[in-house]
């Protein structure tokens, strides 16, 4: 089955701010309210994996496993950790810092209520060092994956915008960003973790075989709850 969240498709906007506690309390009641019986396993793509974090510690005896494509690593980190070991370790201070924060996602002209509210709710997440997921209770000791892509080409490696050199930021953020991802894995007592050269952040397309390998990895190895 497939849903729209509230305010996409054909579903009407409910006006609700789509945190991810509120987006996992959606999901839960329409997977209900179709019938749909828990365990579930959940794949979350880029901020998918904060939706799918939220969910699984709000509703853990509903989830039999995650799978996490590329996802936001900010859930994992602080700025305070960016600035250490990203911009620091290449020389930056909080000047060049301070650019990258005043440089906002672009909002489109005519850009849909909902796709909005959504992207003004992910970066009131991002400037509170995501403390809505530093509060929920852990992970439940089910499967996890956590697939990362290597390369940088589908991120910005140019900015007029900006005094420094783009390029080298993004590879070294790149390489904190996996390396946290990693640690996050490795801190789940079912967790694999797996990092791709060949693909950037739309891994599902690139290489959509190995969703599906995780995906079975997930299913073979059931939770020990």
């Amino acid at each position: 089955m497939w849903y729209d969240r509230p305010g996409f498709g054909t579903s009407e906007d409910d006006g609700q701010t789509p945190t991810p506690r509120y987006i996992a309390s959606v999901l839960h009641a329409t997977l209900a309210a179709a019938n749909v019986k828990p365990p579930y396993i959940l794949i979350g793509h880029s901020l998918g994996g904060v939706r799918i974090r939220t969910f699984a510690s709000i509703y853990p005896t509903d989830v039999a496993g995650l799978v996490f494509v590329d996802p936001t690593p900010d859930f994992t980190r602080t700025r305070e950790d960016d600035f250490r070991d990203v911009f620091v370790a290449l020389g930056l201070g909080r000047k060049e810092q301070a650019e990258m924060r005043g440089t906002p996602p672009s909002e489109s002209p005519g850009m849909p209520k909902a796709l909005l509210a959504e992207l003004r709710m992910a970066e009131d997440l991002a400037a509170s060092d995501f403390a809505e997921i530093r509060t929920l209770p852990p992970v439940p000791d089910v499967p996890v994956v956590v697939l990362v892509g290597e390369s940088d080409a589908e991120w910005p490696i140019s900015n007029p915008r900006l005094s420094f050199d783009l390029r080298p930021w993004t590879d070294q953020w790149l390489r904190v960003r996996n390396a946290s991802l990693s640690r996050f894995a490795s801190s789940l007592k079912q967790g694999t973790f797996v990092s791709t050269p060949y693909s950037s952040h739309a891994l599902q397309n690139s290489e959509p075989e190995l969703v599906t390998w995780a995906i079975a990895r997930v299913l073979s190895r059931p939770s020990k709850r």
